[in-house]
């Protein structure tokens, strides 16, 4: 799984409903047998700060 797709499903978990947002409740929010796809943008990923942020910017200038 990509990891923007990955990153996607982090953030889809911690919007959700689920009662407890840890790595196993969100894997299972977003249909993942295991946390560890989930896990991977926070622990194992290269992150470019500025194009997240711009990123970020970008978006909520378009849905604002």
């Amino acid at each position: 799984m990509e990891t923007k797709q990955q990153a996607g499903d982090y953030w889809r978990g911690l919007l959700s409903s689920a009662e407890r947002k840890n790595g196993w409740q969100i894997a299972e929010q977003v249909g993942e047998a295991t946390p560890y796809g989930i896990q991977h943008p926070l622990g194992r990923s290269v992150w470019e700060a500025d194009a997240v942020r711009d990123e970020l910017v970008a978006y909520i200038v378009e849905w604002r």
